[in-house]
C-alpha cells in the first residue's frame, strides 16, 4: 500500500494563517468516529522524507512516525529489539545481528538482511548528519535471510544506539534503487506513513495497515503543521489549533500557569563552534590561545542565566552528563577573565582583535544567543559580527564559509556518538576537517576499551584535551521543553537525546 501525497509548493506557515489551514479539523478533534489525532506544531518543514538527510530535533518526527529502527530506543534510553531480534559482539571488532522475518513495507515489498546491507551501506556513503557514526563499520555483510554481520575496524561498542536512530531506520528496495522517492513520499515499515501534506506548512500521516512491529501506539492521525515561531506555537497551543508544542522556559511557565502541562530535561549544548582550528579562514582561529581567549572572554554565568533561567547548567565542554566521557571538574575549566582573554590575544599577535563573522540561524534560538554573547567578545577587542544563513545554514558550513558558527548540540547519549557528531573529520560540525594524532589517539584507546570505569576515565581525557585545546566555546547545557494540553492528550514522554516528544509516547486521554 503505497503512502498517497499531495506536492503543493507553498512557503512556510504564517502565524496569520494557522487558522486556516487547521479549520475543519482541530486539534484533538476526529476525522472520524473513534480516530485519535493528534496534532503537533513543527519549527521546520520536512527538507526531504529520507532518514539519511533528518537529525534529532525538530526535524526527527518526519523520520520517526514512518520507519522502523533495527533498534528501539524506550524513553529511557534502553535499547529493546526494533527490526533486529538480537545482537551480540562476539568479539570488540564483530557485531552479529539477527532480524525479523515479518517486516513489510508500505508498498508491499518486504525486508531482508541483503536488504539491511544495502541500507547500511547507503547511509555509509549518503553525506548526512550521522554518516559519521558509520566510520567504525569495515564490512557488513549477509550471512543468510534473516542475519548480519558487521567487521569493525575499530571497537565501537556504541553502534546498537546509533542503530535506534535514523541510521538504523531501513527504507524499501524501490528506495534504495531511487532515492528520489523520498523527496514526496515515506517508504518504511513504521507505524505510520505519510498521508499528504502541503509542503512546507502540513503533513498528515496515518496508521500503516503493513505495520508488524513490536510497538503498541495510539494516535491514528499525525498531523505536523509548521509554526516557525515559538510564540506562533505558543498561541496555537493556548487556542486549541495544535495539541503539543516545543517551547522556551518563559514559554513553559506561562504555559503551566494556564493549565497546560510540560515536559523537559536537559538536553542541549549551545554556543560557539570554533571550526577554523587551522586558521584557513581567519588566520587567528588556528592560534589555540585565541580560542582559549574566546572562552575566558564569556560569562557563562551571567549568560547562562539570562538565556535559560534554571534550567541550565554553565559548561566548558561538550560531553554531557548521560555519557561516561562527562567531567564535572571541567565545566568550570575557563573562568570568566577578560584581563586574561586580552593577555592572550596580545601573546598570540591579535592585541587590537580582529574580525570574525559568526554563521547563525534565527532557529532554536541560535541568533538570539549570539547576540547576547557578542557584547563579551567585543570586550576583549574581537570584532564579532552575525551572519543569518537560516536558509542554508549547512550548507554554508559545509563550504567552510565560516570559521565560527553559533550552534547548538542535541541527543548525545554515549561519548562515542558525541565524538562521531563533533569530533572527526567527516562529522558534520567538523567542515574544515581537522584532526590531530594525539586527539585521534585518546578516542581510539577510549573506544577499545571494554571495561567500563577505564572507558569512562579514558573519555574523560578525550573531553579534557578538547576543553583545553578550546575546539568549542560552550555556554551552557540546558533545557528543551515541550508543553501539551492534558485535555487531548493524557501523557507525553520526552525520551533520552530527543528535544521533541516522540509519537510512540503519546497517550489517549
Amino acid at each position: 500500500m503505497r503512502s498517497k501525497t499531495i506536492r503543493v509548493a507553498v512557503s512556510a506557515l504564517a502565524v496569520g494563517t494557522v487558522g486556516v489551514l487547521l479549520a475543519g479539523c482541530g486539534a484533538g478533534d476526529s476525522p472520524a468516529e473513534g480516530e485519535f489525532t493528534v496534532t503537533m506544531a513543527a519549527l521546520q518543514p520536512a527538507p526531504s522524507f529520507d532518514p539519511a538527510v533528518i537529525n534529532n530535533g525538530p526535524l526527527y518526527n518526519y523520520a520517526a512516525s514512518a520507519y522502523e529502527t533495527l533498534v528501539f530506543p524506550e524513553a529511557d534510553g534502553t535499547l529493546t529489539p526494533g527490526i533486529a531480534t538480537e545482537w551480540e559482539y562476539i568479539d570488540n571488532t564483530t557485531l552479529t545481528m539477527d532480524i525479523r522475518d515479518d517486516v513489510v513495507f508500505v508498498d508491499g515489498t518486504g525486508l531482508d538482511a541483503d536488504l539491511v546491507v544495502a541500507n547500511i551501506e547507503r547511509y555509509r556513503t549518503t553525506p548526512g548528519p550521522y554518516q559519521s557514526r558509520m566510520n567504525s563499520i569495515d564490512t557488513v555483510t549477509a550471512v543468510d535471510e534473516d542475519s548480519i554481520e558487521f567487521i569493525l575496524n575499530t571497537p565501537d561498542l556504541s553502534l546498537p544506539q546509533a542503530f535506534s536512530l535514523t541510521p538504523g531506520m531501513m527504507v524499501s528496495q524501490a528506495a534504495i534503487d531511487d532515492p528520489s522517492i523520498l523527496q514526496s513520499e515515506t517508504a518504511g515499515s513504521g507505524p505510520w506513513m505519510l498521508d499528504e501534506y502541503i509542503d512546507g506548512s502540513e503533513y498528515t500521516y496515518v496508521r500503516n495497515p503493513e505495520y508488524s512491529g513490536p510497538l503498541d501506539v495510539e494516535p491514528d492521525v499525525l498531523r505536523y503543521v509548521v509554526i516557525t515561531d515559538l510564540t506562533a506555537q505558543l498561541n496555537a497551543l493556548l487556542a486549541g489549533d495544535v495539541d503539543i508544542t516545543v517551547a522556551q522556559w518563559t514559554q513553559r511557565e506561562t504555559a503551566e500557569q494556564q493549565g497546560m502541562a510540560a515536559v523537559g530535561g536537559e538536553s542541549n549544548v549551545g554556543g560557539l563552534w570554533l571550526m577554523d582550528r587551522e586558521g584557513e579562514v581567519v588566520p587567528a582561529l588556528g592560534d589555540v590561545r585565541v580560542r582559549q581567549a574566546i572562552n575566558h572572554a564569556i560569562d557563562r554565568e551571567s549568560l547562562g542565566e539570562a538565556l535559560w533561567s534554571t534550567f541550565q547548567r554553565p559548561t566548558a565542554q561538550v560531553f554531557g552528563t548521560s555519557t561516561n566521557a562527562y567531567d564535572e571538574s571541567l565545566d568550570d575549566y575557563y573562568e570568566y577573565d577578560p584581563d586574561r582573554a586580552r593577555e592572550l590575544l596580545a601573546e598570540a599577535g591579535y592585541a587590537d582583535g580582529f574580525d570574525l563573522p559568526i554563521l547563525s540561524r534565527t532557529t532554536f534560538g541560535d541568533s538570539a544567543r549570539l547576540e547576547a554573547t557578542l557584547p563579551f567578545l567585543q570586550e576583549v577587542g574581537i570584532n564579532a559580527t552575525i551572519v543569518d544563513r537560516t536558509n542554508d545554514y549547512y550548507d554554508a558550513m559545509a563550504a567552510k564559509e565560516f570559521a565560527a558558527a553559533q550552534s547548538q548540540q542535541n541527543g548525545v547519549t554515549d561519548a562515542y556518538v558525541g565524538a562521531s557528531n563533533l569530533l572527526v573529520a567527516n562529522s558534520q560540525v567538523n567542515p574544515f576537517g581537522v584532526t590531530d594524532p594525539e586527539l585521534d589517539a585518546l578516542m581510539a584507546d577510549a573506544a577499545a576499551e571494554l571495561d567500563a570505569d577505564a572507558a569512562a576515565e579514558k573519555w574523560q581525557a578525550v573531553s579534557a584535551w578538547v576543553v583545553e585545546n578550546a575546539w568549542f566555546a560552550p555556554i551552557s547545557y540546558y533545557h528543551t521543553h515541550n508543553l501539551y494540553n492534558p485535555e487531548t492528550l493524557a501523557g507525553v514522554e520526552l525520551s533520552a537525546g530527543q528535544t521533541v516528544a516522540l509519537p510512540f509516547t503519546w497517550v489517549r486521554p
